[in-house]
């Protein structure tokens, strides 16, 4: 439950403190990864995926939260990058 609070009284705002903001999030995302993921998205009910522009298009990289993304695109960019190095 989210409240305003002062001293005389508490009132519900209606927002969820624990809700991800799917904009930001995406956002966020985009300008951390935008360079080397060209598709980054939120599909409600399937979660949280990325595709690497140089992937074939079957090879996608998903978590069920944005940090679960996040944390599975820097594997995969270190793997990648582990890659061009040999």
């Amino acid at each position: 439950m989210a409240f305003t609070s002062s001293r005389a009284e508490r009132v519900w705002t209606g927002h969820d403190p624990f809700a991800v903001d799917v904009d930001r999030a995406l956002d966020a995302l985009t300008l951390a990864w935008d360079d080397e993921y060209d598709e980054i998205w939120f599909h409600d009910g399937a979660g949280w995926g990325a595709h690497h522009k140089d992937a074939p298009d079957d090879e996608v990289i998903t978590g069920s939260t944005p940090d679960e993304l996040n944390a599975a695109i820097r594997r995969d960019w270190a793997r990648r990058a582990g890659d061009m190095k040999r």
